[in-house]
């Protein structure tokens, strides 16, 4: 059977050898993708086409140049089974939450597939107390909004009937209050007790940083299409996709589990006569504490990391000096991961900038590494069988915490089978 035209043209218009491909055993391959179907990859490398079962896979890495968008979208979503998208005009009715995103253009989500929606733009300030408010387990929705005099947030707990542009319908003890949407900062879903969250098949990081999981991905030419859940799917230009997670329950993010301690020791090395002001050190971990919604703090506003030129999504972000141990109870047996200073503040120190990186599994010392500026992206595979803690530490590398942002790019935990 001949290909479409639609397939010929975007064959003609990809670049050679524009995807990496990683295999579970730890090999990789390069080519140019020809599609996915319901079962594997196809790939063509070295003039010739080839299929890679679909089971055999752990990631797919689109290695074209991205380009970096010039403002981020004010609005964002978050969704039960992992993803996220951010975008404008998010309106919910009883029983769907749509919002408009650059790359996708409008997008549809059953009400119940939507953990949280933050309607304002992202606030660095407001960021932990944001955070805990979407991770909260609670059976009822929560209305969150900023302080009148702006010192965090705050929250009402009812039922969320609808949200539009101008007003939120808010049923508050049996009466129905319309809120004016520019007052509220997020709205929190509610969910049944005990309710796990689905664990998806596949995982895509699109560029700008948006994230989709779901139960299976289709590529034909230059569209995808993306099953979230069976009543459920999305589609888009195949040129959007920049990393697709195939394993499954095999591997696990880093930055999605929740740490047992994060410790911010400050950006001043402990001789300097700043790092004993406790107000200074206090907003200081507001700005660079520790993250792990793979965003770092600019002179615009927070952004997406990038190391080896590389817009890195899922990602854990440290400061120097900074400490950070999970509690691992032995499941797991190996961690990959690539460690750089962020491009952004490497290249305005013009690649002088310098930290240290110790990773400890247990009471061993498995990493120790100064990481410098100018250094191209670290790949780190470290093994933890049997491990019980593992603490990643940033300390300072030249005495001074200049531009010391440590990124964790794609920190991945193999699930001990």
């Amino acid at each position: 059977m001949l290909p479409s035209l639609s397939l010929i043209l975007a064959l003609l218009l990809l670049p050679a050898d524009d995807v990496r491909i990683t295999l579970l055993d730890g090999t990789t391959k390069q080519g140019s993708l020809l599609g996915i179907t319901e079962t594997a990859v196809q790939l063509e490398s070295d003039g010739a086409r080839t299929e890679i079962p679909l089971s055999s896979l752990l990631l797919l890495e689109s290695t074209a140049p991205e380009t970096p968008a010039n403002d981020a979208p004010p609005q964002q979503i978050w969704l039960r089974n992992g993803g996220q998208l951010s975008g404008s005009s998010v309106a919910q009715s009883a029983r769907t939450v749509s919002l408009l995103s650059p790359r996708l253009g409008q997008v549809l989500f059953p009400v119940t597939a939507v953990s949280a929606v933050r309607l304002q733009p992202g606030n660095d300030g407001f960021r932990p107390a944001w955070d805990a408010f979407r991770q909260r387990q609670t059976e009822q929705d929560l209305l969150v909004v900023a302080k009148r005099d702006g010192s965090g947030l705050d929250f009402l707990a009812g039922v969320i009937s609808s949200a539009s542009s101008e007003k939120i319908e808010f049923l508050l003890d049996g009466e129905t209050v319309p809120v004016p949407a520019n007052r509220v900062y997020g709205l929190v879903f509610g969910q049944p007790a005990g309710q796990p969250a689905p664990i998806p098949a596949v995982r895509a990081s699109l560029a700008g940083g948006d994230l989709i999981a779901g139960s299976s991905l289709l590529v034909t030419g230059p569209k995808f299409k993306f099953l979230l859940s069976p009543d459920n799917s999305l589609e888009g230009p195949t040129e959007v996709l920049r990393q697709i997670d195939f394993s499954g329950g095999r591997l696990r993010s880093l930055a999605e589990l929740q740490p047992l301690e994060i410790r911010f020791l400050g950006t001043e090395p402990a001789d300097s006569p700043l790092a004993a002001v406790p107000e200074l050190q206090e907003a200081e971990k507001l700005l660079w504490g520790p993250r792990l919604d793979g965003t770092i703090p600019g002179t615009s506003g927070q952004y997406r990391p990038r190391i080896g030129g590389r817009e890195v999504t899922r990602c854990i972000a440290m400061h120097s000096a900074a400490e950070i141990t999970w509690e691992l109870s032995q499941k797991y047996e190996q961690l990959d991961a690539l460690a750089a200073i962020d491009d952004t503040y490497a290249l305005a120190n013009a690649g002088g900038n310098a930290l240290k990186l110790t990773i400890q599994a247990d009471d061993a010392v498995v990493f120790d590494q100064q990481i410098l500026g100018r250094d191209q992206p670290i790949p780190l595979s470290l093994s933890l069988k049997g491990v019980s803690t593992l603490t990643i530490k940033v300390d300072f590398g030249d005495g001074s915490g200049i531009g010391d942002w440590l990124i964790l790019g794609d920190p991945r935990l193999r699930i001990t089978q």
